[in-house]
């Protein structure tokens, strides 16, 4: 796993969260096409990296079903968050990121 320098070029592809791993405000995702996930009763949340380093998000909603959530980049590895699917507005900073594993961390709102 590398650190991830100041506006370092996310890796691509499609994440999820991978919430058992959680360790206080440092969120875990692990890529969807090549993890095995354990059995969970609540959905989970999906990012996903563009070529160009936009980040959009799915969130679980009341009904289970993904809902897409917008995200703007803010430079620096971070990204703003807008509300959606019962979530209030947020900005994710990727702190950690390897082949296999993402890690960004939740940042208090302004």
């Amino acid at each position: 796993m590398r650190s991830m320098e100041q506006d370092a070029a996310p890796p691509g592809g499609d994440w999820a969260h991978s919430f058992e791993e959680d360790q206080g405000d440092l969120r875990v995702y692990r890529p969807v096409a090549s993890f095995v996930f354990p059995p969970a009763r609540r959905g989970r949340a999906h990012l996903s990296f563009d070529a160009d380093g936009q980040m959009t998000q799915q969130l679980p909603g009341p009904d289970d079903r993904l809902e897409l959530v917008s995200c703007s980049p803010l430079g620096m590895n971070r990204f703003r968050m807008a509300g959606g699917a019962g979530q209030t507005a947020c900005t994710l900073e990727l702190v950690e990121a390897a082949a296999d594993k993402l890690v960004l961390r939740l940042l208090p709102s302004d």
